[in-house]
């Protein structure tokens, strides 16, 4: 039966004890209600029966198959050598707090490097953007099984993305990020690669655009690795999805790294991507930040669009990275922020040159700080 404008009415009169509702709202309201409805009824009834409930736990995923381990992946330095905001990286460049060590593995050092670190690297030519590519692919095939940190990888088109970057490096026109492995928490929007948002009722959903925050990373030449995983709909802390099995600390498997975007810290703090972009509505990027010791920044309300990420809510949501180093973060805010058209929210505000303070708080207000 169609909703009509006069049992709005009715239900105004009745509920909401307003006797004068305007016409005008009635009759909106139902023919947006009656859309709806329609849409609803065009639903593949039988797909959803075949769904379990949102935050029903499937034991048979393939993540809760790995035993709880009691020592960590990979160890941390020992006490002072470089742990702490105030460490030193190789190059000179801060270094993220708590640098794990690999156990038993042959990545490259510079594996380790922050994004920035990396990137002028590349730029100077002594890393190729192949070489890097195929390193971090080989790095998360091999801690996968354990972390449980990726949703999809996109491989093939990483090493297509790798390849052309070599072209693009070698005649100097590649952005900030070239080469630079990133990886996306699975609310954004990916054109041509499935966002499932961590819930198997989105798990054939293939947009055909890029969240703002994802084109405006890939402009600057990032390569991404794929989508990290998420709490369902990025509803809670701890990063178990029900579908796909919980996500595992790299400093503990038996802890979680925290959540939502705990995919998206795990990475950073495997040594897979230096960077991953997060979403924090009540903590969703500070607390995998925390849990994970890397950096993690929830920009200011309306700095960074939000358009083409799946919401929890729209007042609150904040799209952030998550980071090796402060320096990381400044660069990454420098490319993500300012005003976006497809997101009211935003303010139309060019982007400051956060990096600039970081250096300039590096040698003043920051000084000492942990």
């Amino acid at each position: 039966m169609p909703v009509s404008p006069e049992l709005l009415q009715r239900f105004a009169r009745e509920w909401l004890e307003r006797e004068n509702f305007p016409d005008d709202i009635a009759n909106e309201t139902a023919a947006r209600l009656n859309t709806l409805l329609a849409r609803l009824r065009t639903l593949d009834e039988t797909r959803l029966r075949d769904l379990l409930p949102a935050m029903a736990f499937n034991p048979s995923a393939a993540a809760y198959a790995v035993p709880p381990q009691t020592p960590p992946v990979w160890e941390p330095l020992a006490q002072g050598e470089g742990t702490g905001y105030g460490g030193r990286g190789t190059t000179g460049v801060e270094a993220a707090p708590h640098t794990p060590k690999p156990i038993a593995n042959d990545s490259p050092e510079w594996l380790w490097w922050d994004a920035t670190t990396l990137a002028a690297a590349l730029r100077k030519g002594d890393l190729r953007p192949t070489e890097v590519v195929e390193a971090a692919l080989a790095r998360l095939h091999a801690l996968e099984p354990t972390l449980n940190a990726f949703v999809t990888v996109t491989e093939d088109q990483a090493r297509a993305a790798a390849q052309r970057l070599e072209t693009a490096l070698a005649r100097g026109e590649a952005g900030a990020l070239a080469g630079v492995p990133v990886a996306f928490k699975d609310l954004f929007e990916t054109a041509g690669v499935r966002t499932t948002g961590g819930s198997h009722v989105l798990a054939d959903y293939v947009p055909t655009r890029d969240a703002t925050a994802v084109r405006r990373l890939l402009a600057a030449d990032a390569v991404s690795l794929g989508k990290t995983t998420t709490h369902e709909f990025a509803f809670g802390p701890t990063t178990d999805s029900p579908y796909l099995g919980p996500t595992r600390n790299p400093w503990n498997p038996d802890h979680v790294p925290a959540g939502s975007s705990g995919g998206s810290g795990a990475a950073v703090a495997a040594g897979i991507v230096p960077l991953a972009l997060g979403t924090d509505t009540g903590g969703s990027v500070r607390m995998p930040a925390a849990a994970c010791g890397v950096v993690g920044l929830k920009p200011t309300y309306g700095r960074v669009s939000k358009f083409g990420v799946l919401p929890l809510s729209w007042s609150l949501d904040h799209v952030g990275p998550l980071a090796r180093s402060v320096a990381d973060a400044a660069l990454a805010l420098r490319l993500l922020a300012g005003g976006d058209p497809l997101d009211p929210s935003t303010v139309p505000i060019p982007p400051d040159d956060y990096q600039h303070a970081v250096r300039r708080g590096r040698e003043e207000t920051l000084r000492g700080l942990r």
